[in-house]
């Protein structure tokens, strides 16, 4: 089950041209960044081997510099707020001793007991024909993120660089996804590779409905939305996530990726309520992101009671090694209103090395 190639998800989209140099250098540039990136491109004209050896591959940043010369604007501001100082959020981790690396990385954040949450299925203040904005002023159709990069021992461990905290008072498009809910994303590239993700995108009403890409992209940057890591042997499944795994063509999102998921998960009908949801989203024929999806409900219809839930899976073709294998969520509304979720993988660092590591950052700081 070699990875020998990229598939195109739409017949309206078309194989990556590289016809825009500078975007492209920037794209190679961004994924030497990534721990994780193992997919060699055989369509690529540009030799990154003399750019990755001058560049960390744990940068915090694109040098500004660099920015400027490739005259492209890496504007963080599309990402969200940076920080989680808004839920109280922090990220921690534990790492397994030698002969059980394992990494269980956890992010807890404290859900806001004011939240507006919309109408399911699209209607009331979900209506994506209205103009209807929350008490926070904000469109029921937006979404409020706030994200926060990694520690370089942290990204080493888990592959993983940045996090997000999404809350969407309406959910997405999708018909079965229709209710409000929090993402806790996990992004395995850099938060500037994200900036240079966006594609011409459906609007029914501006500023309101979800962005989506549209089907029919004409420029590198809107076909790599397109763009899948399937198998050669079996082009059902998509390397690096679950085999029962499966895109949309309206599952592209600007800065996201292209949406896979598994399409028996669904949330229910109320009063049903939902279990978690995991997905991934890939870019350019790579994995970028996985995705914990949980459901207002999860919490009580008035996010008032105890609740906790767990799953697990395998991948299909896994190249990237520190994917996680398990989940675990819980919430508790006598515990300050924190939800936690925990995540599970193999470590790219064992105990010992991880704490040297973490040691060694903690003296150049302090010299």
């Amino acid at each position: 089950n070699q990875i020998t190639d990229r598939a195109i998800l739409s017949d309206k989209a078309m194989k990556f041209p590289l016809s825009n140099v500078a975007t492209v250098a920037l794209l190679l540039l961004l994924l030497s960044m990534n721990p994780m990136a193992t997919t060699t491109r055989a369509d690529t004209i540009i030799d990154t081997a003399d750019v990755a050896s001058t560049l960390d591959p744990y940068a915090e940043s694109v040098p500004t510099s660099l920015s400027n010369e490739l005259g492209i604007n890496l504007d963080l501001s599309k990402l969200g707020t940076e920080g989680l100082d808004a839920y109280s959020g922090q990220m921690s981790i534990e790492i397994g001793e030698d002969g059980d690396c394992q990494y269980t990385f956890t992010v807890e954040f404290i859900a806001p007991n004011d939240l507006p949450p919309g109408t399911a299925d699209f209607q009331g203040n979900c209506d994506p024909t209205t103009q209807t904005q929350a008490p926070n002023g904000q469109p029921y159709h937006g979404q409020t993120q706030y994200w926060a990069k990694l520690s370089k021992p942290m990204i080493q461990a888990t592959g993983i660089h940045h996090i997000s905290i999404q809350w969407k008072p309406c959910g997405d498009e999708e018909q079965t996804l229709r209710q409000p809910r929090f993402d806790v994303v996990y992004y395995y590239v850099p938060p500037e590779y994200r900036t240079i993700m966006d594609c011409p995108a459906n609007e029914i009403v501006p500023n309101q409905f979800p962005e989506t890409c549209q089907e029919f992209q004409t420029t590198p940057k809107g076909r790599a939305m397109f763009t899948l890591p399937v198998l050669w042997r079996d082009v059902n499944r998509i390397a690096n996530m679950p085999i029962n795994f499966f895109p949309t063509t309206k599952a592209g999102r600007p800065y996201e990726g292209l949406l896979s998921f598994n399409p028996n998960d669904q949330f229910p009908e109320s009063p049903s309520v939902p279990n978690p949801i995991h997905q991934m989203s890939s870019y350019d024929g790579d994995v970028i992101s996985s995705r914990m999806v949980l459901p207002y409900q999860i919490f009580g219809e008035d996010m008032n009671i105890a609740s906790s839930n767990s799953g697990g899976h395998t991948y299909a073709s896994q190249t990237k090694k520190r994917l996680f294998t398990k989940w675990a969520t819980e919430f508790n509304q006598n515990n300050d209103r924190t939800v936690r979720v925990r995540i599970e993988g193999s470590s790219g660092l064992c105990k010992a090395e991880y704490d040297a590591m973490v040691a060694a950052e903690a003296a150049e700081e302090a010299a």
